[in-house]
């Protein structure tokens, strides 16, 4: 029955499979525009005050855009399989979304109890394209937000047959079947999956091999892959890091869930273990092989910390610390020469002032500086208010580790830093023997504003303007100057003046 309804009395079904691109939906609301009717009628249900659409959803949304008020409906009686069977048959030759495709199938066979087949033969379709559809469906279950309509049928099996973490991970990556099949392109990975199952020998070692890099638990650590070559980087180092895990469990000596701890680090990327054979040597500290079963001696918090706090040392550094950490804790000297050595310079360090135990330098270096000749000395004749000792501390206040010149060793840096500070604090000597009125000029003839060749008037201005300050004043600002010009910063709390104070009064000179 062909019948006029309004349509604001119509409402579309919660199953429609059908698409339409924005090219062909204004294509249908220019010709309903040019006929001033719908090409056909909406076929329609009764559904309580209402019709529920069965067929003809993108014409009754292209009428509401063109203006219609009414449109032609054709009434039928259907139940919701007959209704959902309609609405695939009416439009069979159209577009599909194939994960609501699949969501409707699995309501026609929960609505009439059918097979596979059955419902194939229902609609008179191939049980190929019922399975495939329902594939969008069940992978859309696992995980709802991923745009599975955008994948082939083989990507989404394929996705299905993944272990659910690493199949996450190739999602994010891009999906590339390549990326699974070991191929250079899309075209391979077919004719791969395709000889696999043409020779019998299926695929299921490769599912299993997947299946234990999940099982192993390391997927959690892996970083978030980007595009093919991403995820078979990510596979690879799987491999690896399961490849040393069993290594050291072989036999039974060591459980996983206790060796996982430190495991995270090499994973992190710390500087320390950053590879197989350094996290080797580290475990090779940390386990205690002579009881059963082996024990390790530092926890993975203990081992991290000790990662953290010396970020900077060089893997022989890191563990001759390592060897010092386990000492402390278990009251035994190290059992290696590195380890005895390490623990030594420890107790050695110890007796150096305050700021080079708590300085930022890596300890080879402060210990180098406590233990050279020329440090020594001074120290020896408790000269450390010297000059010479404040150009130490000077040069060293800004800096994490030393300045060191190719091949140069750390003990020559050390001795090359105090020497250039007592050379400085020699020259401060110097400069304290001025006048006010020669460092004035001096200031004035080295300061970065003014050339001297060709702003001697500039130059002589400033000069005059200088001899305002202070004698102190005018020898913080020369200290100043010659830090700017090293690019260093001055440490102003081993400056002695009021620096702020200082470069306002210049400052107000210069305006002047």
């Amino acid at each position: 029955m062909i019948t006029s309804m309004r349509l604001e009395d119509l409402h579309p079904n919660d199953y429609n499979p059908n698409t339409m691109t924005k090219e062909e939906f204004a294509e249908l609301v220019a010709e309903i525009r040019h006929l001033g009717r719908l090409p056909k009628p909406v076929v329609v249900r009764p559904d309580g005050d209402g019709h529920v659409i069965v067929d003809g959803e993108q014409n009754w949304r292209a009428a509401r855009e063109a203006g219609l008020a009414e449109v032609a409906c054709e009434v039928i009686a259907a139940d919701d399989f007959e209704a959902m069977r309609q609405t695939y048959k009416r439009n069979q030759h159209g577009t599909h979304d194939p994960l609501l495709l699949g969501r409707m199938f699995r309501r026609m066979l929960e609505a009439r109890g059918l097979s596979q087949r059955a419902l194939a033969e229902e609609i008179t379709v191939s049980e190929g394209t019922v399975r495939n559809a329902l594939t969008y469906a069940e992978a859309a279950d696992l995980r709802n937000s991923y745009a599975f309509e955008k994948l082939s049928v083989r990507q989404v099996r394929t996705y299905l047959r993944l272990p659910r973490a690493l199949g996450d991970l190739w999602l994010d990556s891009g999906a590339a079947l390549r990326s699974l099949f070991g191929t250079k392109t899309e075209e391979g990975a077919a004719a791969a999956e395709y000889d696999d199952g043409r020779f019998g020998l299926g695929q299921e070692w490769r599912w299993k091999h997947y299946a234990e890099l999940e099982a192993s638990g390391l997927v959690a650590f892996l970083p978030k892959p980007h595009g093919a070559d991403g995820f078979i980087r990510a596979m690879k180092t799987l491999e690896a890091l399961d490849q040393w895990e069993r290594q050291w469990l072989a036999g039974g000596r060591i459980a996983r869930e206790e060796l996982r701890g430190y495991t995270r680090h090499h994973f992190g990327g710390a500087w320390q273990v950053r590879e197989t054979s350094m996290i080797d040597s580290a475990l090779a500290c940390l386990i205690d092989a002579k009881v059963r079963p082996p024990v390790f001696l530092l926890t993975p918090e203990e081992f991290e910390d000790l990662i953290v706090s010396n970020e900077r040392d060089s893997f022989s550094a890191f563990i001759d610390r390592l060897h010092v950490a386990v000492a402390k804790k278990t009251g035994k000297v190290p059992d290696t020469e590195w380890g005895r050595k390490q623990q030594l310079r420890e107790i050695e360090l110890e007796q150096a002032p305050d700021w080079i135990r708590q300085s930022k330098l890596p300890f080879a270096e402060k210990y180098a500086l406590w233990k050279a000749k020329h440090w020594r000395r001074i120290v020896s004749e408790e000269q450390e208010d010297s000059a010479e000792v404040l150009a130490i501390k000077r040069a060293l206040a800004a800096r994490d580790r030393l300045e060191r010149k190719d091949g140069e060793s750390v003990e020559r840096a050390v001795m090359r830093l105090i020497e250039e500070g007592i050379q400085g604090a020699r020259v401060a000597v110097q400069y304290a023997a001025m006048t006010g009125n020669e460092l004035a000029r001096w200031i004035a003839e080295h300061f970065p504003l003014y050339d001297p060749r060709r702003e001697r008037a500039e130059i002589d201005r400033l000069a005059a303007n200088l001899d305002a300050l202070t004698k102190p004043e005018l020898l913080l600002l020369r200290e100043q100057l010659e830090a700017f010009q090293r690019h260093e910063a001055l440490n102003l709390e081993l400056a002695g003046s009021d620096v702020a104070g200082t470069i306002q009064r210049l400052g107000a000179l210069l305006k002047g």
